[in-house]
């Protein structure tokens, strides 16, 4: 998974890994990929929508609030419809208020940002949802019950073949009625009126409907209703409590319906009946019937748009709204109190001829009213009409945009590839660039989560990318502002995308450096701070190729281990301006978070074309304050340790036995310690000695 501290030192870090599963940005670490997944032993499952969920976490706080939302199953289940791992990072610091969610989604992967820290990833193809929270978020009840869980089962409902209509509805004897209308047409309050006379409340916004045994069932969510301000005039409950924000910018009230207003809740029924609302402008009400064709066109207005792979989602969408205009559907124009509409359909419910209300029933047929909008709620059919193979260390990737300025900018990165094979291993990268992300430099801080070879990471809350390895796709919607900033876009956003697609490719890369002298590779190894890439690049002005300064993608080939270099710029602190004077020249500022930093770029190295080289050795540098570098062998076993930590992610990340076989052969290579102190350069004559002498 997201394994160890893959941080870059000397030249600086960028990312570093918070605790196990995920990677957070700090002032100047690189990314840390975890080789343990994150640890989420609380596990407990629910029934929510007619199928199971299984959550795994390591927070009680998370558990208190499903339980809260969704009807507990005494037993875990073995085989769920649906498994979520939610893992909560005891170092994030985010704190309420949350900003608005934020939504994407390309394909069967479906990003939810909550913030900079929290979010989560759907995988509709495989029923599975992974995420990572602040304890903060983890301890807001409300948060999870009004937004998180509400939202996480309306993405994933489809995928679980069920149905989710924007309707309320309630229930008596497990008979139900649904009410349709839009926004205002008085969903919430009606229901919540109907509550109040003997009706169990399912839902007040949005209703899940599935097939079972041949019969429709309607299915709600233990969630607040949300009232607007003037729904104080008709319920006198809410005199004392103050509207707030929504989820989607209105004031309203959100209360819990038990306790405000000591009303029933359920969880189930089986429709009968289905009301369509409207209000008007003057009092008293008018019921009509409504015929089957209208009533499927008035459903089908508000569903979104799916893509040809989600047809069988769209067939079961078309057979729940034939089975619901089968039931009896009412067009309900009101302009009273909730309470005197609510009683109409009481009286209907009945079977009451008052029912019929100001006048008799007719037969309405408006549906050529109800033209399809199609509304691409997630941003997936954003066109991504400019493609490109981009090569890279013998391999292809397929690059589908929206944007000439991604496509140029991943072109220039991957160019220095241009003299390498063409690919025999292949992976599909989509991202879109999205305007008005509300992401500007200083870039804020990196984070997310790895799990079972699913992958997410965000740049703040709206820019994020997913990596299905297994699916060999990877998607990402990437803010206008850092795509057009080509240092940023290519140092943080591709550089970490790539590395997480690597695996898919056969490639294992280690948090490494290396230089060569003609067909020989030297691999540098070490933590933070120990200098690897300094060293590396004082040994570059003796003489030898810098091949690799942050991380080195190891492959074996006929036997023999390869070794690929990385391809985005070098970054130093400033302080290394001192040790290397003509970096002041020839590096850029670039401003990560609070710090700045010196960018150098490849083209300034003088580097040749890239390669792949067969490694010969390894040294494992420990940087002292002061005296002469020392050099000694390494036994068997303290090699192994140290290059285990060194890699991205463990061996279960890549399949089959290419793993193990790089380790070994690692394991296998002369292997030695090298105790520096004082200027990088000291290291040189040690890594000129083993080169030249190594076989």
């Amino acid at each position: 998974m997201w394994g160890r501290f893959f941080q870059r030192e000397g030249i600086g870090s960028r990312l570093s890994i918070g605790a196990p599963g995920e990677f957070q940005v700090q002032a100047l670490s690189w990314q840390a990929f975890v080789d343990q997944d994150p640890q989420t032993t609380l596990r407990e499952s629910y029934r929510v929508t007619g199928v199971s969920y299984t959550i795994s976490t390591n927070s009680e706080d998370i558990l208190a609030a499903a339980r809260k939302s969704f009807r507990h199953l005494a037993e875990p289940q073995s085989s769920p419809a649906l498994t979520m791992r939610l893992w909560v990072d005891a170092s994030a610091r985010a704190r309420p208020p949350w900003p608005p969610p934020y939504f994407r989604g390309l394909g069967h992967l479906v990003y939810a940002g909550f913030d900079g820290e929290n979010s989560l990833l759907l995988d509709l193809s495989q029923r599975r949802i992974i995420g990572r929270f602040s304890p903060s978020m983890a301890r807001d009840e409300g948060y999870w019950q009004r937004v998180i869980f509400p939202t996480t089962v309306g993405l994933a409902s489809e995928s679980l073949g069920a149905t989710a209509l924007h309707c309320a509805s309630v229930e008596r004897d497990g008979i139900g009625l649904l009410l349709a209308g839009g926004s205002g047409a008085g969903k919430s309050t009606i229901a919540l009126a109907m509550a109040q006379s003997g009706f169990s409340l399912l839902s007040d916004d949005w209703t899940y409907f599935s097939h079972a045994e041949r019969r429709l069932l309607a299915w709600g969510l233990i969630t607040p209703v949300k009232l607007l301000p003037d729904a104080v005039e008709h319920f006198h409950e809410l005199r004392g409590l103050e509207p707030g924000l929504s989820l989607n910018g209105e004031c309203a009230y959100e209360v819990d319906p038990e306790r405000v207003f000591g009303i029933q809740r359920s969880l189930w029924c089986e429709p009968r009946w289905l009301i369509f609302l409207e209000r008007q402008g003057k009092p008293g009400y008018n019921l009509d019937r409504v015929s089957p064709r209208d009533a499927a066109a008035r459903l089908e207005f508000d569903l979104e748009d799916l893509p040809p792979t989600l047809a069988q989602v769209r067939e079961k969408q078309r057979k729940t709204i034939s089975a619901l205009v089968e039931r009896e559907c009412w067009l309900l124009r009101h302009g009273d109190n909730p309470q005197d509409v609510a009683q109409v359909l009481v009286r209907l419910c009945a079977g009451s001829p008052a029912s019929r209300g100001c006048g008799a029933a007719s037969l309405v047929d408006n549906s050529t009213r109800f033209v399809r909008t199609g509304p691409d709620i997630l941003q997936r059919f954003t066109p991504t009409s400019l493609v490109a193979d981009l090569h890279v260390m013998d391999r292809t990737i397929r690059l589908e945009t929206n944007s000439p300025t991604i496509l140029r900018q991943a072109g220039n990165a991957f160019d220095r590839y241009r003299g390498t094979r063409p690919g025999r291993e292949q992976f599909s990268w989509r991202l879109i660039s999205e305007e008005d992300a509300g992401l500007h430099p200083p870039w804020p801080q990196f984070s997310g989560l790895s799990l079972d070879g699913l992958h997410f990471a965000n740049i703040g809350q709206c820019s994020f990318f997913a990596v299905d390895r297994e699916a060999r796709e990877g998607v990402g919607f990437v803010a206008e502002e850092l795509v057009n900033d080509r240092l940023g876009f290519e140092e943080l956003f591709l550089s970490t995308l790539f590395s997480v697609t690597a695996p898919a490719l056969g490639l294992m890369p280690f948090t490494a450096a290396s230089i060569a002298a003609g067909e020989k590779g030297l691999l540098v190894f070490g933590p933070a701070g120990s200098g690897k890439t300094a060293c590396c690049y004082a040994a570059s002005k003796a003489g030898f190729e810098l091949h690799s300064d942050q991380i080195v993608f190891l492959e074996v080939v006929r036997d023999g281990l390869r070794a690929w270099g990385d391809f985005w710029p070098a970054l130093f602190y400033p302080e290394a301006g001192s040790l290397f004077p003509e970096l002041m020249a020839a590096a850029r500022p670039f401003q990560r978070g609070e710090s700045m930093l010196l960018c150098l770029e490849r083209s300034k190295l003088l580097e040749p074309p890239p390669r792949s080289l067969p490694p010969v050795c390894s040294v494992f540098l420990e940087k002292r304050a002061l005296g002469t570098a020392n050099l000694s062998s390494l036994g068997r076993a303290e090699r192994e340790a140290i290059v285990r930590q060194s890699r991205l992610f463990e061996d279960g990340a890549y399949g089959g036995a290419e793993p193990a076989r790089i380790m070994h052969l690692l394991a296998d290579m002369p292997a030695y310690r090298l105790a520096y102190g004082g200027h990088p350069a000291s290291a040189v004559e040690s890594f000129r000695l083993l080169l030249e002498t190594a076989p």
